[in-house]
């Protein structure tokens, strides 16, 4: 698989988006339908960074 996140994108990912959207759930209440979606999107940001791809990042590169 070819990564297509970059280091830098990586890092801000793992450093603030997953910690915001962390704290996002945990104020919505966990067990809330806003909390359980934002730790779905915790974890798909967290995945995507280990991974160094997302293919919602290819999908906005193939329409630009």
């Amino acid at each position: 698989m070819i990564q297509n996140l970059s280091p830098f994108d990586r890092d801000i990912r793992i450093a603030i988006v997953v910690p915001i959207v962390l704290l996002v759930a945990i104020a919505a209440g966990p067990l809330s339908a806003i909390g359980i979606a934002a730790f779905m999107v915790a974890a798909e940001v967290a995945a995507t960074a280990f991974a160094g791809y997302s293919p919602f990042k290819d999908l906005l590169q193939g329409l630009a």
